[in-house]
C-alpha cells in the first residue's frame, strides 16, 4: 500500500508540473509588427531586447522592443569579422556597408534594399553585435525581386539561459 501511494504521488507531482516551455516564452514575447510593413522590396523586422533569467520551468526575464539603429552590411561569415572579445560582438566589420535604418521605440524596423545577400548587426556597447548566423552568414537575410524579408533581431546578451 505504501509502494503504491509513493508511486502515485509521485506520477501526480510529474504530471502536475509539465507544461509546454514554448507557451511561457510566447507569453513574454512582444507582438510582432508585421501590419506597419509598407515597403514593397527590402528587409522588415523587429528588435527585442532580452534581460534576465529564460531558464526552463517558465522563466522570469522579460522581452522588450527596443529602438536601435540597424547597420546593413554584403553578407559577411566568420571570415569577414573581427571579434571583440568572446561571443556575438564584433569589432569590425570587412564588407561594404550598405545602409543603415533607426528602429521605431516599438522595435519596428524597415528598409529597401536591391535583390542580394546582406548581414543585420546593432551597436551595443559601442561595438557591433549579432547573435545568429545561418547559411547565407552572420544574421543572414536574402532579399528577392518585389518581396520583403522578415528579420527578428533578439538582442539577448543580458539574459541567462
Amino acid at each position: 500500500m505504501i509502494r503504491f501511494s509513493i508511486i502515485w504521488i509521485s506520477a501526480l507531482l510529474i504530471t502536475g508540473c509539465q507544461h509546454d516551455d514554448r507557451d511561457c516564452y510566447q507569453n513574454l514575447e512582444p507582438k510582432r509588427n508585421d501590419d506597419l510593413v509598407t515597403i514593397k522590396q527590402g528587409i522588415w523586422g523587429d528588435i527585442w531586447y532580452w534581460e534576465g533569467d529564460f531558464m526552463p520551468m517558465c522563466p522570469s526575464g522579460t522581452i522588450y522592443p527596443v529602438e536601435r539603429t540597424i547597420y546593413v552590411f554584403e553578407v559577411a561569415n566568420r571570415l569577414d569579422v573581427e571579434r571583440d572579445g568572446y561571443g556575438p560582438f564584433y569589432s569590425k566589420i570587412h564588407t561594404k556597408l550598405i545602409d543603415s535604418v533607426l528602429s521605431e521605440p516599438g522595435g519596428f524596423f524597415q528598409i529597401e534594399l536591391d535583390t542580394g545577400s546582406y548581414s543585420l548587426f546593432v551597436k551595443e556597447v559601442g561595438v557591433y553585435y549579432a547573435n545568429t548566423s545561418n547559411s547565407i552568414g552572420i544574421s543572414g537575410v536574402q532579399v528577392q525581386k518585389d518581396q520583403v524579408s522578415d528579420f527578428l533581431f533578439n538582442i539577448t546578451h543580458s539574459s541567462t539561459w
